[in-house]
């Protein structure tokens, strides 16, 4: 028997710097697997693997991205970003996961 689609609940959208605010962890601690965590401003920063949330979005089951312009505005496409767990992702694609998403919630 196939399992029922889930439904995709919450697009939580986080913009605040990972070393001035606790956005992302709190954002990490109450999101669902269903749900999806986007990055965008200075949020993007967790992407450095000297961040203190980094192995956190690593290693979560949470569907993950950032917003490629906003990464490659801070110079960080050089770095080292996990691409295979951090999706990078244009602001129409981004246009389309508000759409598909049931709500959204900003982390500020």
């Amino acid at each position: 028997m196939n399992e029922p689609k889930k439904e995709k609940q919450t697009l939580h959208i986080v913009s605040r710097s990972p070393y001035q605010y606790r956005d992302i962890e709190q954002c990490l601690d109450r999101a669902c697997d269903n749900d999806a965590i986007l990055l965008t401003g200075d949020a993007v920063f967790a992407l450095l693997p000297t961040s203190t949330i980094y192995h956190h979005l690593k290693n979560t089951s949470i569907f993950m991205c950032a917003l490629e312009p906003e990464v490659a505005a801070r110079g960080l496409l050089e770095q080292n970003v996990p691409e295979s767990t951090i999706n990078l992702i244009s602001d129409d694609d981004f246009v389309q996961l508000v759409c598909e998403y049931s709500r959204s919630f900003t982390w500020f």
